[in-house]
């Protein structure tokens, strides 16, 4: 199990390192526009503050996405494991089944926002406040701010709301996608 465990969070936490490099720009734009009163483009957006910062400023909150992005998929395919491992044990069964695989998608999910809501939200505020000046930049002072607010789990409950039907389908379709790909332990003996 630690094994299986450490290895599928490891990926994830490898994928995690990579991936904000995609989507930091994608995630400065919605944020900005989800804040914005005046309606804009993504395209407007993007230009203006190509404009206002360069490049720099399309990575602005790069770091915590980077944080929220290899802890989230580290603890969700690490916690994933162990939890279809956990339903295993408790039902008696050698594989999970598709109860099992949904019911641990839940929970992994479930916990990946406890850990990552914060910095996701210190991130979203750094890429909303980029080019008018203050606020903190790094992840214990954007925590920290909201720690003293009293905010660090604002809207917390609707993410748990929408991590249900996303977690149901994500990660046991992961799982079916994984298994399709492994060959059948007799393919293995010929290939071996």
């Amino acid at each position: 199990l630690s094994q299986r465990v450490a290895s599928e969070a490891g990926g994830g936490a490898a994928c995690g390192l990579v991936l904000p490099f995609i989507f930091t720009p994608m995630e400065l734009l919605k944020c900005k526009r989800q804040a914005l009163k005046a309606p804009g483009s993504n395209w407007q957006i993007a230009r203006d503050v190509w404009r206002a910062d360069g490049l720099r400023g399309l990575y602005t909150g790069h770091t915590l996405t980077v944080y929220r992005s290899t802890i989230g998929n580290a603890s969700i395919f690490g916690v994933y494991e162990a939890a279809k491992t956990v339903a295993c044990g408790l039902s008696g069964r050698k594989q999970p089944n598709v109860l099992d695989r949904i019911i641990s998608g839940i929970v992994a999910g479930w916990l990946t926002w406890i850990l990552t809501f914060p910095i996701d939200s210190a991130k979203s505020r750094q890429q909303v406040r980029q080019g008018r000046g203050g606020g903190p930049t790094g992840l214990v002072a954007g925590v920290m701010e909201l720690w003293r607010e009293g905010s660090m789990y604002r809207g917390f409950s609707t993410v748990l709301i929408r991590a249900v039907p996303v977690h149901c389908a994500y990660l046991p379709v992961y799982d079916a996608f994984l298994e399709h790909l492994q060959p059948a332990d007799d393919e293995m003996t010929i290939l071996c």
